[in-house]
């Protein structure tokens, strides 16, 4: 499958090529020597983060974890320390690691590590800068999308500390019908400058559409970790029986209000077509339009449904515009169904 790519404005490190946060940031003070590694690199409201500081604090003999305090958007870390009242310790190396909880808020956050002595509660600033945590990748893609659909557009969106720039996705199809479209994601160094949010967006279209079924859209980082996420059903167009002169349709509306309508599960024959509703591995339909004309002069309609959401079939003789029509009702099984005089041979 061939895929046509907009491509973005800017791209600022070729192939895979992308930018979004990178945060490893030295945090420097006037007397001691701290960097630190933020986890994940790109940090989302909704996951855990981890800070790690590395380096070294002069003036003291012991450091060890003490508390994390999340205040508005500050982040305190705090280490409780023993002082050195002779000033002959070597400086002591820092090698643990801060884990929080999922700060819940988007945003810049203001990072201060703390040194606490042991004895008497001073609090002192060894290190701080700011990061930002972003609300994720948002892939804006249409709910519902057909098979005729060329071709397909969709668009990655977000805010981040550094641009963010994508190649071009992959289309990865499951045996049993649909599959996922994925975007790889990776980091660099081109940030905006003074640091802050930077909002980006970039679209792309998918030339050659997409066959019927459950497609997931992914925006995922080079680690594996999900950034974004898009779910779309991809349906079939209607199946047409007895060589296209019948065009079966099928709308449906479920207990929360959903609405949808029947997409051809499998490749219909020339008398029978099978449909689903919810998922393509979840058939829900079988209607046939048999040719009994030799019989009683007309075409036969039969089926079956296996459901008691609410539904309206609608078969269309496409030579004379005629209709056949069945309803079930929200609540009730759907019973099987025959009418031996649904539409006249001669069209009358």
């Amino acid at each position: 499958m061939s895929l046509d790519l907009v491509q973005p404005r800017r791209r600022l490190l070729g192939a895979l090529s992308v930018v979004l946060v990178s945060l490893l940031f030295a945090l420097p003070s006037s007397a001691d020597n701290i960097q630190f590694t933020v986890l994940p690199e790109l940090p989302i409201e909704t996951m855990p983060l981890r800070i790690v500081p590395f380096g070294v604090i002069d003036g003291v003999t012991s450091v060890a974890p003490l508390e994390i305090e999340v205040d508005g958007s500050d982040i305190f870390l705090r280490v409780e320390t023993t002082g050195d009242p002779f000033g002959a310790s070597p400086p002591v190396e820092i090698d643990f690691a801060f884990d929080l909880g999922p700060l819940g808020s988007a945003g810049t956050y203001r990072v201060v590590l703390q040194a606490v002595d042991d004895t008497t509660g001073e609090r002192r600033t060894v290190a701080e800068d700011s990061i930002f945590v972003t609300p994720g990748v948002d892939i804006l893609v249409a709910d519902r999308i057909t098979t005729t659909d060329r071709p397909i557009p969709f668009a990655v969106a977000g805010t981040a500390e550094c641009l963010a720039v994508f190649d071009q996705p992959m289309i990865v199809p499951e045996s049993g019908g649909g599959g996922r479209v994925v975007v790889l994601m990776g980091f660099g160094d081109v940030c905006a400058s003074p640091p802050g949010p930077l909002p980006f967006r970039f679209d792309f279209e998918i030339a050659d559409g997409l066959a019927s079924g459950q497609w997931v859209f992914e925006a995922i980082e080079l680690d594996g970790r999900q950034l974004g996420r898009a779910v779309v059903d991809v349906l079939g167009e209607p199946p047409v029986l007895q060589d296209g002169r019948f065009r079966v349709d099928v709308s449906w509306r479920d207990f929360d209000g959903a609405t949808g309508v029947g997409s051809p599960a499998v490749p219909s024959t020339v008398d029978s077509t099978l449909l689903w509703f919810f998922a393509p591995e979840n058939w829900e339909m079988t209607v046939k339009v048999l040719d009994g004309c030799g019989v009683n002069g007309h075409y036969w309609v039969f089926g079956s449904a296996s459901t008691n959401v609410e539904y309206e079939l609608t078969v269309t003789d496409t030579q004379t515009a005629a209709v056949w029509t069945l309803s079930n009702p929200l609540g009730e099984l759907s019973p099987a169904f025959a009418d031996v005089e649904a539409f006249a041979c001669d069209g009358l």
